[in-house]
């Protein structure tokens, strides 16, 4: 129970904060709301008596009657407007839930670094935590709300029908503590089995959208993909439709028992009391009153059951959502070090290896590396030779298993990664669409600096050769691109060419270029490069590249084998040695002399 009423008292807490106003109006519409019903019986039982004893008497007109007809007109009403209120507060409560929650599940995705979101688990966290957190939220609220509001409601219905009918409170406890136990247990299932689909609703997503996505949708059309992903998603679908079926059973099951059994028990109760009017122990008014708050209040303690447990459910809810914002960044500096900026870009590896979290074989061992500021390097290998890992630790995506990197002499263990990131512009293999203008994408590349300064976004375009591709679009670097909100849409290349000027709109002291072309012919991916060498002046590179034509331009290149480094020099020693770097080199210029097609 503690871990449950910790989460409770942090959901409460939330909403308090996010809109105290409505927060209390909701739990003053809920408290009024619990007592008008039986407000309104006392009211009526008052009319209906006050009308037999008139008709005894022989009277006529509203006499004792009216008194009692306005209670029951301003309960009635109130009853009806302030469910309105309740309604109205709960939606605008949600809206502000819906701001601040999301704001916090984005800021905090904002403070995680790359390995949390490579790792699977974390995405199922992830996942849960996405999940309708506001409306998770704002019904854990409502829940609490409506458990107190029913609990008076009941207490106040019973000490009518009790003050009429003392038996009514048994049939109430026997029936009520089993069902509720009933209700707990099933609400705990419903949880454990949503939560254990995360990683099947995750794959129900990524079916649909790779049957959606602008992106996959052609490849996908081709390979006539639809009928083999349409009848995944619907055996997944399928097993989650009888699950559900299963524990909607046993919960209809549950409540039939409850229903017949208390509704059979207050109707012989109800029959009693009209035994005792007909014998004079009773009045009219007892009869009527009872048999509308007895029935009132079956229903209301089977509402305030469901609730009880609802509410465990959106207590679990919130569990999942506090697990994500419990998680905490794995890469962080040990001791905050601040080096003057900007950096020289003069990066180290002394006895580098590291080992991905699962992985049975190491991704790096043992690797010295001294790249000298303002060097040009290449890095070179097979696939799963460990080039990308190296430059992810380069980065600090990830820290060494043992070893260290150093950046101008620094260990990057001591570095506040943002300041690092900072000193760093990287173009990725899989660069970044970003749904925006041409000017806005490449303003991203240091937005704080260079947003809305459109002259500084058009010489960057200008120095990355973008100029011309910019000037055959609709509004030059005001063009939307991207599909999913009706932009214009560029092809790879140009996303690519984008994605290079994006870099270098960063005054980084170190350029890292992690086969950002591969979707260029040689001659195209040759000219980019010799630019971005022009533009990278002065500034350490690191470039990846799968095509050893371009990589002959750097002073030095680094050849990886199975996550070592195996050889290095410029590309004439390299030649000389006749080693493993003549072996590559031979067999990519064979396969780059074979005539292609490309995206451009």
């Amino acid at each position: 129970m503690r871990p449950l009423l910790q989460n409770a008292r942090w959901a409460l807490n939330f909403a308090w904060k996010s809109n105290r106003t409505l927060t209390l109006a909701m739990l003053v519409a809920y408290l009024v709301m619990s007592v008008l019903p039986a407000a309104i019986a006392l009211a009526t039982k008052g009319v209906i008596d006050s009308a037999v004893r008139q008709l005894h008497a022989g009277t006529l007109g509203l006499g004792a009657m009216g008194p009692w007809l306005i209670l029951a007109f301003i309960a009635t009403l109130g009853d009806g407007m302030v469910r309105i209120a309740a309604d109205y507060s709960a939606r605008r409560l949600e809206d502000e839930l819906n701001l601040e929650l999301n704001s916090l599940i984005l800021n905090h995705a904002g403070e995680l670094d790359v390995s949390f979101f490579e790792d699977p688990a974390s995405q199922d966290v992830l996942f849960r935590a996405r999940q309708n957190s506001a409306g998770n939220l704002l019904h854990f609220v409502a829940s609490t709300l409506l458990v107190v509001s029913n609990l008076i409601q009941i207490l106040s219905l019973l000490a009518i029908v009790v003050a009429i009918e003392p038996l009514v409170l048994v049939v109430i406890v026997v029936a009520a503590l089993p069902y509720m136990r009933f209700q707990w247990h099933l609400t705990r299932n419903r949880y454990e089995l949503e939560r254990s689909r995360a990683t099947k609703r995750r794959w129900t997503g990524y079916f649909v959208s790779a049957l959606t996505d602008s992106h996959a949708i052609p490849e996908a059309k081709i390979l006539d993909l639809a009928p083999m992903m349409t009848e995944k998603f619907r055996n997944l679908m399928t097993e989650f439709r009888d699950q559900d079926k299963r524990l909607l059973l046993r919960s209809w099951r549950g409540a039939s028992m409850f229903s017949t059994f208390a509704t059979s028990a207050i109707y012989v109760l109800f029959a009693r009391v009209a035994l005792r009017v007909l014998s004079g122990s009773s009045t009219m008014g007892d009869l009527a009153i009872f048999g509308a708050a007895a029935a009132r209040l079956r229903a209301v303690v089977e509402v305030e059951i469901q609730a009880a447990a609802s509410l465990q459910e959106q207590v679990l809810n919130i569990a999942d959502l506090r697990e994500f914002l419990a998680a905490t960044p794995r890469i962080a500096a040990s001791a905050q070090e601040e080096p003057d900026l900007p950096l020289r870009g003069a990066i180290e590896f002394e006895h580098v290896s590291f080992t991905y979290g699962g992985a049975r074989e190491p991704a790096l061992q043992d690797i010295s590396l001294v790249i000298q500021p303002g060097e040009k390097v290449a890095i070179v290998g097979e696939n799963g030779s460990g080039k990308t890992t190296l430059v992810k630790l380069m980065v600090r995506f990830y820290d060494p298993t043992s070893g260290a990197v150093r950046i101008d002499g620094h260990d990057l263990r001591t570095l506040d990664p943002k300041h690092l990131h900072s000193q760093i512009a990287f173009v990725f293999q899989n660069f970044g669409r970003y749904e925006a203008s041409i000017g806005e994408n490449i303003s991203y590349g240091d937005w704080r600096k260079l947003g809305g300064d459109a002259e500084q976004i058009a010489r960057i375009g200008r120095m990355a050769g973008i100029d011309e591709m910019v000037a055959g679009l609709p509004a030059a670097y005001e063009t939307k691109v991207g599909r999913q909100f009706g932009g214009f849409d560029l092809s790879i290349g140009q996303w690519q060419r984008l994605a290079m000027a994006r870099a270098f709109a960063r005054d980084a002291a170190v350029v890292i270029m992690d086969e950002p072309t591969s979707n260029l012919d040689s001659k195209a991916e040759y000219d980019l490069f010799t630019r971005c060498r022009a533009l990278a002046r002065g500034r350490t590179t690191v470039m990846i590249s799968h095509r050893f034509s371009t990589v002959r331009i750097a002073d030095r290149i680094i050849v990886m084998d199975k996550g070592r480094i195996v050889e290095m020099g410029s590309h004439e020693e390299l030649m000389r040695n006749a080693g493993y770097y003549t072996q590559l080199y031979d067999r990519a210029v064979r396969s780059e002399s074979s005539p292609v097609a490309t995206s451009d």
